[in-house]
């Protein structure tokens, strides 16, 4: 079966168009673990300096305030790195094992890690797996109400 060169160049402009969105995924997952670990790392010098405090703390309870805005602050920079964590989730379409908590793809009928059967929801039109939080199916367009 011999190909048209309309279809050899549509083919071509399919393949670069790919690499173009594959490539842009990577930039965008590199820039998002950046971004992770400087969020790791400002996290760390906090509980590093919530220590300092609370042992202040214990010596003197004068330092009670400051020892709550440290602790509301390292609430804020773990809920930033769960941020940025579904971020590159999204990205790289992996979602996480609800039994052990691996990375594994969406499609995925099982963890790799821990061989839980992953439950997928179903579309009421045309029993297409639908990914996680999608709010149509991807294969037929329909509404998903779950």
């Amino acid at each position: 079966m011999a190909m048209s060169l309309g279809d050899l160049g549509k083919m071509a402009t399919r393949i670069g168009q790919d690499a173009i969105k594959k490539t842009q995924q990577f930039a965008d997952v590199t820039a998002l673990k950046l971004k992770l670990e400087e969020t790791k790392n400002v996290t760390d010098n906090l509980y590093k300096q919530l220590g300092a405090v609370y042992f202040k703390h214990c010596q003197d309870p004068s330092y009670s305030e400051a020892l709550e805005q440290l602790c509301e602050q390292v609430a804020q920079s773990l809920a930033h790195t769960e941020e940025i964590s579904a971020q590159i989730q999204a990205i790289q379409t992996v979602r996480r094992c609800t039994q052990c908590g691996g990375e594994i793809p969406n499609n995925a009928a099982f963890c790799t890690d821990c061989g839980t059967r992953m439950i997928a929801l179903r579309c009421a039109s045309c029993g297409a797996a639908l990914l996680e939080g999608a709010k149509f199916c991807n294969e037929c367009g329909a509404k998903n109400d779950n």
